[in-house]
């Protein structure tokens, strides 16, 4: 819930002004013109470029506004295992490289492998094995009989 939106001078609130250099707040400006809401004074690609330094904001901004691959957000989605692994399955729909680094030691590894790759992920496998349900999900998908 964005408070701002509920006080009758939002202006004179404390940090106001800041707001708009915050990713969530940004994301919410978005939201808010897509429904015909009174836009603030940041033009559409300012918005977009504060959007696109969170993980979380870019990842939303390309699934719900572009519906689709946002390079501008690719840097930021990248630095998160989670919004990696959503971008790739639910926007992309495959293979997100450029998010691979920060999937591959976490427990999105396994989903990764299994639903995007559709193979096995060797590099991954050190770090799947470590979860021993991932492991015995993953070598039975992947035909392993170790």
């Amino acid at each position: 819930m964005n408070l701002y939106e509920l006080h009758m001078e939002p202006a004179k609130l404390y940090g106001h002004e800041q707001l708009k250099y915050i990713p969530m707040f940004a994301w919410g400006e978005v939201l808010s013109r897509t429904q015909g809401r009174e836009p603030n004074d940041l033009t559409g690609e300012e918005l977009r470029a504060v959007v696109a330094k969170d993980p979380e904001t870019a990842y939303n901004y390309a699934n719900r506004v572009e519906h689709g691959r946002w390079e501008q957000g690719e840097d930021a989605i990248a630095t998160s295992a989670q919004y990696s692994y959503y971008y790739a399955s639910r926007v992309l729909g495959g293979r997100f490289e450029q998010g691979e680094d920060a999937i591959i030691d976490t427990h999105w590894a396994y989903d990764y492998a299994y639903v995007i790759l559709q193979r096995r992920w060797l590099k991954a496998e050190k770090y799947i094995k470590q979860n021993e349900n991932d492991w015995n999900a993953y070598k039975q998908a992947f035909g392993i009989k170790s």
